[in-house]
């Protein structure tokens, strides 16, 4: 079975001054890693419904990307509890999740405050994060935070069902260049 999409998105470029973050945010270790997991398939579920990318309960990384979050991935932590989670890309900012029993405290600001010093820090001139328009709360926060919306694009995917009836996702296109960084 094969279901097409498509939804808004948006480039974010950050223009404004040096930022200083004294969040405690540490490297993710691999004992944290599926409970990082869970909380990126939770936090991202409602946005992937009502956008169509299936399978909605399913927004992570797989253990092969493991090496890799481990030098980018930060996350902050309440006792053994993730409370945010942010990926720090070269000049990008991928990823930034709030755990659901988290939300609403101010910990989207300081996870991108950190993840914003940590790029300053490694020398990025130029720092970009990706966002879909549907997520409107993010982009007034991005804003608000001194990022400009520097390019805008319609995403298209595919939703394709495998023989065993599991669904995956594939972006298509102009948008999906946006998306993929």
């Amino acid at each position: 079975m094969v279901e097409p999409t498509q939804f808004g998105v948006c480039e974010m470029t950050y223009k404004g001054g040096a930022v200083t973050s004294g969040l405690p945010a540490v490297l993710l270790k691999e004992k944290h890693y599926q409970q990082y997991q869970n909380i990126v398939d939770e936090a991202f579920h409602q946005m992937r419904e009502e956008l169509n990318i299936r399978p909605f309960n399913k927004h992570s990384f797989t253990l092969m990307d493991l090496e890799d979050l481990r030098q980018n991935c930060f996350i902050l932590l309440d006792g053994d509890a993730i409370v945010c989670g942010v990926v720090c890309g070269a000049g990008e900012i991928d990823s930034i999740v709030v755990n659901t029993k988290y939300q609403g405290q101010g910990h989207g600001r300081k996870i991108t405050e950190f993840a914003l010093a940590e790029l300053q820090k490694r020398g990025a001139s130029t720092i970009t994060l990706s966002v879909t328009k549907w997520n409107t709360r993010a982009i007034a926060l991005y804003q608000s935070m001194g990022f400009e919306i520097t390019k805008e694009a319609v995403a298209h995917g595919v939703n394709t069902m495998d023989e065993n009836g599991h669904w995956h996702f594939e972006f298509k296109g102009e948008g999906a260049e946006i998306m993929r960084r």
